[in-house]
């Protein structure tokens, strides 16, 4: 275990960089695709937002494009 043991972390330096790849963009089917499975009666998280009001609120179409925006942004600012 390394618990109160020194860690050598230069040995990290080591390991080759490698090119990172661009995340593709989601689009609305593979998000659709994404919740369909996703179980209606799970709790809420944190949101209170369950499954089951998110995949209403996917039926409208702009709140899907909405929310596909706001997901490739997050993709695109890396956050």
């Amino acid at each position: 275990m390394a618990l109160h043991h020194q860690v050598n972390v230069n040995i990290l330096d080591e390991i080759a960089d490698k090119p990172t790849l661009p995340w593709p963009a989601f689009s609305k089917e593979e998000f659709r695709q994404a919740i369909i499975n996703c179980n209606n009666s799970s709790a809420p998280g944190p949101d209170k937002l369950s499954w089951s009001y998110l995949k209403i609120i996917l039926k409208d179409n702009d709140c899907l494009n909405i929310i596909i925006s706001i997901i490739n942004a997050c993709i695109e600012l890396e956050y």
